[in-house]
Formats: structure tokens, sequence, C-alpha cells
């Protein structure tokens, strides 16, 4: 059978009223985990600017879940970027609690977000 590849992101910065928009990505990501189990190759690309702490309450909800779907599944079939700018050691940690509380796969990616052709991209 033919191994199916995803990617989700989740790009920018999110308030209180970006709830309904984070979940919405992170609900396709466990969704893609949840119906195809070990038949795909799922990333989810976190490029955070900013997150205020009721997004981050739900962030931590939605990769305990991811985590205790994979757990069902024997094997890993997702893998979380983090990237976050070089000064910015507060998601940089976030990053780092969530893997240690989830056993999730992370990659962590810092990246320097003063570069010209970095912030005209965005």
């Amino acid at each position: 059978m033919k191994t199916k590849i995803t990617q989700h992101e989740l790009k920018g910065a999110f308030v209180c009223t970006s709830l309904r928009e984070v979940s919405d990505i992170m609900c396709d990501y466990y969704c893609d985990l949840a119906e195809m189990k070990n038949q795909v190759a799922t990333t989810l690309v976190c490029d955070l600017l900013f997150i205020d702490a009721r997004v981050k309450m739900l962030l931590v909800k939605y990769f305990k879940a991811i985590s205790k779907l994979e757990s069902r599944n024997y094997t890993p079939s997702s893998q979380i970027i983090w990237r976050y700018d070089f000064n910015d050691e507060g998601l940089e940690e976030f990053g780092e609690i969530l893997q240690e509380m989830t056993g999730l796969s992370f990659v962590f990616v810092e990246v320097d977000r003063s570069d010209e052709h970095f912030l005209a991209a965005v």
C-alpha cells in the first residue's frame, strides 16, 4: 500500500480570538492521524511568532490527545517541526515542554526573523 504524505501548518501569531483557527488546524492534523493510522506520514509545522496563554492551553490538550492516539498505533506516524526565533526563549521552552510532556517527535528549528528575506515571505 502506498504511503500518503500530508503536512499541516500552524503559522503566525495566535491570541484568544484565534482559538477556532488553531483548533481547526489541530483537529485536521489529529483526524489525518486517526483515519490513516500507519498508512500516512504526517507533519505539523509550528512556525509561531506569538501565542497567548489560552492558545498554549489549547495546544497542550491537542498534543496530549495526539500522543494518546500515537501510543495506540504502535509506531510514530507524525513529526512536529517547531520553528522559533533565536531570540524567543519562551516559544523554544514551550516546545520543549510539549515534547517532554507528550513524548512526540519534535524537530526544533531556530530561525533568525530579522533576516529581510524571511520577513518578506511572512
